[in-house]
């Protein structure tokens, strides 16, 4: 194992377990380690260092990548969906993060009952930069669309929200994305009172800190720990 990346790791989950207890929180901060484009030895000295929960961009990652590792590793889904690539993660995922569709909503209950699953967990994204490039639903839409989700596929079990902060350096920008999301995720979990409805996923390696100051229960970061991963 690489010290400097089990290091990397340690002092990461040691900051987010700090931060939350910080806040009062009642559990840790939960880390999903992005792994796009790392290759599958890295990932097992991190998972050797203790990580179990992987975030990956594509649905074929996770089909390939879920092979080659432990079968306790839990699978998270954070990119755009694709109807025709859906098929990769119903059954193979812990959670799909990045639901901001009623056709994709409907694919994965489709394919839930063909598996005969008890549930599938996801997470409702959110473009709170309001970036058209950006996936999520915006923040109007965002109730609409959820009990739509809960009326017609009834095994999804949905877990929260997931948003991606802007690309900018304006952090009062990130800030303003995060806390609107944040609270709409407040307001969400006190007033629809859904079950297991506590999963904020916010924050990335540029502005996890920020996240987690403004309420974030899970970050994904990568870049943090495995350095900068040419693009393919």
């Amino acid at each position: 194992m690489t010290e400097g990346l089990a290091e990397k790791i340690r002092q990461l989950e040691a900051e987010l377990a700090e931060a939350a207890q910080a806040r009062e929180a009642r559990s840790p901060v939960r880390l999903v380690l992005v792994t796009k484009f790392v290759d599958i030895g890295r990932m097992q000295e991190a998972y050797e260092a203790g990580v179990r929960d992987f975030g990956e961009n594509h649905a074929q990652e996770i089909r390939d990548k879920r092979m080659l590792l432990p079968g306790d590793v839990r699978w998270h889904m954070i990119g755009r969906l694709q109807t025709n690539k859906i098929k990769y993660l119903v059954g193979s995922t812990a959670m799909i993060q990045s639901l901001d569709r009623l056709d994709h909503a409907l694919e994965i209950q489709r394919l839930a009952e063909q598996k005969k699953l008890s549930h599938v967990e996801c997470l409702l994204q959110i473009n709170s930069s309001e970036e058209i490039q950006k996936g999520g639903a915006g923040f109007t839409e965002a109730e609409p669309l959820l009990a739509e989700i809960l009326r017609a596929c009834p095994l999804i079990r949905m877990r929260g929200l997931m948003t991606v902060g802007p690309e900018t350096a304006d952090t009062a920008r990130i800030r303003g994305c995060f806390r609107k999301t944040s609270e709409l995720f407040r307001d969400f979990t006190a007033r629809l009172r859904l079950p297991a409805f506590d999963v904020l996923s916010m924050g990335m390696t540029h502005d996890y800190r920020i996240a987690v100051d403004e309420g974030s229960t899970m970050v994904r970061v990568g870049s943090l720990v495995f350095g900068t991963r040419p693009p393919r």
